[in-house]
């Protein structure tokens, strides 16, 4: 499919761009609405490798700071495990790290309404948003190594959390993307109202 978004056409690219007057195909206009839906599955590949890449790594760092063995022997079951850990390493980003940023000054983000404006005119600015994303989501990844290697030396210090583990991981996952969910509600709302 990738194959077809970025060579299969290039024959038709040459001759409608070769014919000044005659008006592009509205399929291959800038623009994500106009791209081909097959073209979209480059989008979900960027979003898989994003939660991929930083899932490895915290597992990767999680086996060597802690006890904690994170690395699985089935490949199938590490792909999904470490996808879904870079999952929860980007929620925390926006949830934790990125407020705490913003309160600190260290960065400061556009009007939201002026990003979409500007994003209609220059597409790159998604992949620059992107990369932006990855960027937080590793910093929570070496954040929350941190904090369960602290964790760990609190359960040293108080055995009568080890039998806790599971229950205390399935509470935070839980209160996390319950807001993770009325944040995504919220960036809805604020592209609708910006889109309007």
């Amino acid at each position: 499919m990738l194959g077809t978004c970025n060579r299969g056409r290039r024959s038709e690219y040459r001759e409608q761009y070769k014919r000044p007057e005659q008006e592009p195909n509205e399929e291959f206009k800038h623009g994500e609405k106009n791209i081909p839906p097959h073209c979209h599955l480059t989008t979900v590949v960027d979003n898989v490798f994003n939660y991929l890449l930083p899932g490895i790594v915290f597992a990767a760092l999680a086996g060597e700071i802690t006890h904690y063995p994170i690395v699985q022997g089935n490949i199938v079951a590490s792909g999904f495990l470490y996808y879904f850990v870079g999952l929860v390493a980007s929620r925390f980003g926006s949830l934790i790290i990125e407020p705490v940023l913003k309160r600190l000054s260290f960065i400061q983000f556009a009007d939201y309404k002026d990003f979409v404006g500007a994003s209609s005119k220059d597409p790159k600015l998604e992949v620059l948003s992107e990369v932006n994303n990855t960027y937080r989501t590793l910093c929570s990844v070496f954040s929350l190594s941190l904090l369960l290697k602290l964790y760990v030396r609190i359960e040293g210090r108080f055995p009568f959390l080890k039998g806790w583990d599971s229950i205390v991981l399935v509470v935070l996952l839980l209160i996390m993307f319950l807001f993770s969910y009325r944040e995504q509600t919220s960036y809805i709302r604020k592209r609708i109202k910006a889109n309007a």
